[in-house]
């Protein structure tokens, strides 16, 4: 079952979940849930994913959000992700042109392959098999998404959690060697 992470939230501190995984932006601010526990388990940068060819493609290192303002943008307005997708297009100067308010990475990075659209992109997020993108880097923004095992404060010590909170770590720590062996 897919949830967003204020679900995923509720659900476990209302008991329904023991455990969620939540993604994160520093960059939008969120209201904490008491109540919770919440351990740093991994984070990626996120980049601006456009398709191969772009004219702002180049190998020329970080690029001004600003230069793709009247570019067609791929987004989910109501996701953490598209919050901040709009948090930092409306500090470079502009409102961005969605065309598709749409959540699912999987069909964004097919889309933006296609030259629909470009759009926010974490790193860690696989791209979609037979639909390259490129990712470039943005100039004078470090957006990073941070994810993080969310418990109830008073089963942080239960044997299930103990158990899950390691495995956790093993799973992340995967993520990242994968990950560098896909850059190398």
């Amino acid at each position: 079952m897919g949830a967003g992470a204020d679900e995923g939230r509720r659900s476990v501190r209302l008991g329904r979940l023991d455990a969620v995984l939540a993604a994160g932006y520093p960059q939008v601010p969120e209201a904490r849930v008491p109540g919770l526990y919440e351990e740093a388990v991994i984070s990626d940068r996120i980049r601006l994913a456009v398709p191969p060819g772009h004219p702002l493609a180049g190998g020329e290192g970080p690029r001004d959000l600003a230069e793709f303002a009247g570019r067609p943008w791929l987004l989910d307005r109501a996701s953490r992700l598209g919050r901040l997708a709009l948090h930092l297009c409306a500090d470079a100067g502009f409102v961005p042109d969605v065309v598709s308010d749409i959540g699912d990475m999987q069909a964004v990075f097919g889309l933006v392959s296609l030259g629909w659209g470009v759009a926010l992109a974490p790193d860690l997020a696989p791209d979609r098999p037979g639909h390259p993108v490129v990712r470039v880097p943005l100039k004078g923004v470090d957006p990073v998404r941070r994810i993080t095992l969310v418990v109830r404060e008073g089963a942080r010590n239960s044997p299930p959690v103990a158990a899950l909170l390691p495995a956790v770590r093993e799973a992340a720590d995967e993520l990242r060697r994968s990950a560098r062996d896909r850059r190398a």
